[in-house]
């Protein structure tokens, strides 16, 4: 086996084997990867794997705003309350997405793990019911 099939891939290099270039944003992960223009408009911060399980679990709208709203993703590049724009071009990497070589989606699948593809438990994201049932009185 080749060393490079070995090690688990980076989210930088796990992004770039499911999309054709060029990236609408840069991409920066917890796992201190980068992938996308340096001088991009707009970059994302994926924060941890919880938020690699967002997106993942639901690679759309849904997913990002998860993660967005849970901390677990942030954007530069935007005014806080209004990351519109960043994902807008996060949506656009749809257009470039493209499936795994079957060598990639094993490697992929090994480097998040299984239960990298669903979402945290009820019981961890119960922090954001908390807050809205103190909203609701």
């Amino acid at each position: 086996m080749p060393d490079n099939e070995a090690k688990p891939m980076t989210i930088a290099q796990i992004v770039e084997a499911v999309t054709h270039p060029p990236l609408p944003a840069r991409i920066t992960a917890y796992d201190g990867s980068a992938t996308g223009p340096e001088d991009a408009e707009f970059a994302l911060h994926l924060v941890s794997p919880r938020g690699l399980r967002y997106l993942a679990s639901a690679p759309n709208d849904l997913g990002a705003a998860r993660a967005y709203v849970s901390g677990e993703l942030t954007a530069s590049g935007v005014h806080p309350a209004n990351p519109y724009p960043a994902f807008e071009a996060l949506a656009s990497l749809s257009d470039s997405f493209h499936a795994p070589s079957r060598q990639d989606a094993l490697r992929i699948t090994k480097s998040i793990g299984a239960k990298g593809f669903f979402l945290p438990s009820r019981q961890n994201r119960s922090n954001s019911r908390r807050g809205r049932e103190s909203c609701t009185g």
